[in-house]
């Protein structure tokens, strides 16, 4: 199921975003990207997302995209240069930022554009560089 839909709707590549090299760019050029994914299977990852709670083949399949958020995570937080201390805000802005429920809150039930709501999340993850 989730196999299938992968194959019909691939994640962004993450090699694409690794060849930005400015922090800001690359995450809002990557969540435009993720988005517009989300955007594409979110009926069937409600669904999975879901049934994952209960049926450990569906959690299991999920495995790859949980793989897939911690690459993204650990190469969206990579050049920020934050003041001491904020790396750990950095991180966790950006894991909120790729997270599926963020994407849903943000288009479906605050109603912004797939280029707004990158750009606001891009900008709080800027924000958590260096803001206490």
């Amino acid at each position: 199921m989730l196999r299938a839909l992968l194959v019909r709707h691939p994640r962004p590549d993450l090699e694409g975003w690794r060849a930005i090299g400015e922090p800001a760019e690359r995450i809002t050029y990557a969540l435009k990207q993720l988005y517009a994914f989300y955007s594409e299977v979110e009926p069937m990852l409600v669904n999975a997302l879901r049934d994952a709670v209960e049926m450990p083949a569906v959690e299991r399949a999920l495995g790859s995209m949980s793989a897939f958020l911690e690459d993204a995570t650990s190469l969206l937080s990579a050049g920020w240069s934050p003041a001491r201390g904020r790396k750990r805000f950095v991180v966790a802005a950006v894991r909120h930022a790729l997270a599926f429920d963020t994407w849903r809150s943000l288009v479906r039930e605050a109603g912004l554009s797939t280029n707004d709501a990158a750009k606001l999340m891009a900008t709080m993850v800027a924000a958590a560089k260096t803001t206490p």
